[in-house]
């Protein structure tokens, strides 16, 4: 069996100007038309700001929405977006907390074009201070639209669950707890994680606490912000699971019943509560379910499908290998065998990644969101867990940083690479967010060549950029190796002479050292013009490359090589900057079972 493989090499390009250190992204939600509305972080030229991206249902960037797609939002010296929810008008609500003199909480309102709604708070943002610190972790709607925010405050000394309501205009609502804010100390040391609303507007908050053991911990406060003491008796349920274990999603069944899921000693874990915050024994063994997915996982999000499975997005790490995790369970808490491999998922990154939440589409369609250390991270799947190729590139969205502690992101069984641009950049006081290399075939390239180019010197013609890579393990040797290249322009300044790029691809036998006749082959394609446009113009070009196969073999190496032609006049020079947009690299791929 052949499936085909693709290899993309997809550039954030420094045509934007942006220096941006991280993105991350905590949390995502669905407009009524499907969109999906995704919140976090981003740092950028080192300030630290709300984010809010939104996309299509197919995983394109809506244009429709801030610029681009995205919304950045900055609040005192920095804010983070933990949560989100759609209001039944669209409007989006965040969540999370700003620095000012300590952490705040944080909530942030937005027209449905991503515009602060300025009816809300203070021009669309309201912060409250508690004391020694607060982040909000969590959000939720009553049934008459009063905001619900729960998270981590510290105002005795020791963490607590802090629960805070406000109006429909962002104010504090006094009339809930006290003065709006419902603290709870649960233990030594309570942390908050998720909260879900109940159909009588009971809200029910979830994290963990150390009582001796660090332990799942339930708390559920009555409309007016007390604790309910219908739930097992005095509003607080502690169960410990292992010796380690925590909640960091919450979601509610059809039939009432709670579901709380997070980690326990490193496993996936559930635990399924009646109404009354009992253990349901009918879930699971005694109401608790764990799933050892590699040497360390834990689900961070949890959505129930119309039909009651319930699926769990989260991160799994064993050795170097880690990356996003997904589980689905029936009902009573089996692993669902029609789900991925007997009920899980797991995609494997190259760099530290993480699903931190999850949406679920009206079709059924499965969309968890997260991060790596490269960029943010979208997937989507079919409702039988296989990624679904028509979602952004083969059922991913990848955006990248261009920070320098990031090379590169792999995600295993796609054969999706990102290089990351910034990382490369040399020392020769060029901007910091472009690239140049020299690629010298007789020693082979000191560093990934991914660049922004100069062609101003008519004595380098023999300098070209290369991108460097070794074909993987699977790679089957049978049909065709087709490449594109996709470039951007700028700046082409030709001085009456005829310009042109080339692409050559050159395959060198892993035993070999290069300039020790090791090519296999090369194939050069057709030149790309870059004649003439006006100073400053952009100018989007592209090249197709095709390849016999069958000479190449898993392990060697491959190179990309972006070369000029010369001046027709040595003595003239002309320049343009060269800027890598994306490299896609396909090839038959044996499939591994």
């Amino acid at each position: 069996m052949k499936i085909k493989f693709i290899f993309l090499c997809t550039i954030f390009m420094p045509l934007i100007g942006q220096n941006i250190s991280d993105i991350q992204l905590n949390a995502a939600a669905l407009q009524s038309d499907g969109k999906i509305v995704c919140c976090g972080r981003i740092i950028q030229s080192e300030i630290l700001e709300a984010l809010v991206l939104r996309y299509t249902t197919d995983g394109i960037l809506d244009t429709s929405f801030g610029i681009d797609g995205i919304v950045n939002t900055s609040v005192n010296n920095g804010a983070v977006a933990n949560a989100i929810i759609i209001q039944p008008d669209d409007k989006i609500l965040i969540a999370g907390y700003s620095l000012n003199t300590t952490t705040e909480f944080l909530i942030i309102r937005y027209l449905p074009d991503g515009s602060l709604d300025t009816s809300f708070g203070t021009s669309g943002i309201t912060t409250t201070s508690i004391k020694d610190g607060a982040n909000a972790s969590a959000i939720g709607l009553q049934s008459d639209g009063k905001v619900i925010v729960a998270g981590t405050a510290n105002s005795t000394g020791q963490n607590e669950f802090c629960l805070a309501r406000y109006t429909t205009t962002g104010v504090l609502d006094t009339s809930y707890a006290t003065g709006g804010i419902a603290n709870t100390i649960i233990g030594s040391n309570a942390l908050a994680s998720a909260l879900v609303v109940q159909s009588d507007d009971k809200v029910i908050v979830g994290g963990t606490t150390t009582n001796n053991l660090n332990q799942f911990a339930l708390a559920r406060y009555t409309t007016t912000g007390i604790l309910d003491t219908t739930f097992d008796a005095d509003g607080i349920v502690l169960t410990p699971i292992g010796i380690e274990s925590s909640i960091n999603a919450l979601a509610i069944q059809s039939t009432g019943e709670i579901i709380a899921a997070g980690f326990s000693d490193e496993d996936f874990a559930l635990a399924r509560y009646t109404t009354a915050g009992i253990l349901d024994g009918t879930f699971g063994t005694g109401g608790v379910v764990t799933t050892d997915i590699n040497s360390t996982s834990q689900i961070n999000s949890i959505v129930i499908q119309t039909t009651g499975e319930i699926v769990a997005a989260g991160s799994f790490t064993g050795g170097t290998t880690t990356g996003f995790s997904l589980a689905r369970y029936t009902t009573a808490g089996s692993l669902d065998g029609t789900f991925g491999t007997g009920g899980v998922i797991t995609n494997a990154t190259n760099s530290p990644s993480q699903a931190r939440s999850l949406a679920i589409q009206t079709d059924g369609r499965i969309v968890p969101i997260g991060f790596s250390e490269c960029g943010s991270l979208l997937f989507r799947y079919l409702t039988n867990g296989i990624l679904d190729s028509s979602f952004g590139k083969k059922g991913i969205v990848f955006r990248p940083l261009n920070n320098t502690g990031c090379i590169e992101l792999l995600i295993a069984g796609t054969g999706e690479l990102v290089f990351n641009a910034n990382n490369f950049v040399n020392n020769s006081g060029r901007n910091p967010n472009t690239l140049f290399f020299n690629f010298s075939p007789t020693t082979g390239p000191s560093r990934p060549p991914l660049a922004t180019w100069a062609l101003n010197n008519s004595n380098q013609v023999q300098d070209p950029l290369s991108l460097a890579f070794q074909i993987p393990n699977n790679f089957d040797n049978t049909g065709s190796v087709d490449i594109e290249i996709h470039l951007i322009i700028a700046n082409a300044k030709a001085n009456g002479e005829t310009a042109a790029l080339r692409v050559r691809s050159e395959f060198v036998k892993n035993d070999q050292e290069l300039g020790t006749g090791g090519f296999s082959q090369t194939i050069v394609s057709d030149d790309i013009s870059i004649t003439d446009p006006t100073n400053g113009n952009l100018r989007h070009v592209f090249t197709t490359i095709s390849l016999d196969a069958s000479t190449i073999l898993a392990q060697d190496w491959a190179f990309l090589v972006l070369d000029r032609t010369a001046p027709s006049v040595p003595a003239n020079e002309y320049e343009a900057d060269v800027y890598l947009s994306s490299i896609s690299f396909r090839y038959d791929q044996t499939a591994i079972n």
